[in-house]
């Protein structure tokens, strides 16, 4: 069975970027996959941690890595990032996909915080919080004030995706 790989915007700009040995494996990987997608040579992996667990590491030689998404229902492989191995894992923890392949649309979308419960970060007013619910850290490990999307104007909440 072929599978189309379908390369985002983002993903091509990241891949222009990448030295040429990288860019030539990356390229013979889209190229290659959708004829042999169960070929061993790909080192096709699950990404522990990520916000979705429809991602996909794909090892590109020794030090990089392509973050793919296999959309449901369909024959589609989505290839969403490249980087050196680190990095593609980071994004595939901070980085969430809407994908509308009937529509033809995918929407991605970054998220600087990370949600832990409550018990295990300290709230910036020192309140304990309600039982059961999450506060937001940043990168930095600081906690984020929760802030009401009354502040938010109107394209802002349409990027998020909010009607």
């Amino acid at each position: 069975m072929d599978i189309a790989v379908v390369a985002t915007e983002e993903f091509l700009r990241c891949m222009r970027t990448l030295p040429a040995q990288a860019f030539k494996q990356t390229f013979e990987f889209l190229t290659d996959y959708h004829r042999n997608p169960k070929s061993s040579g790909y080192n096709y992996e699950t990404t522990l941690g990520s916000r979705d667990n429809r991602y996909r590491s794909v090892r590109i030689g020794l030090k990089y890595g392509v973050i793919v998404m296999n959309l449901e229902d369909s024959h589609l492989l989505l290839a969403l990032w490249v980087a050196k191995h680190d990095d593609a894992y980071n994004w595939a923890r901070t980085h969430s996909v809407e994908a509308m392949p009937d529509k033809g649309i995918v929407q991605i979308l970054a998220s600087s915080c990370v949600e832990v419960p409550v018990e295990a970060a300290a709230l910036p007013d020192g309140g304990n919080g309600d039982e059961g619910t999450t506060a937001a850290l940043s990168p930095s490990g600081r906690p984020v004030p929760r802030r009401s999307l009354d502040s938010c104007d109107d394209v802002l909440l349409r990027l998020i995706g909010v009607p």
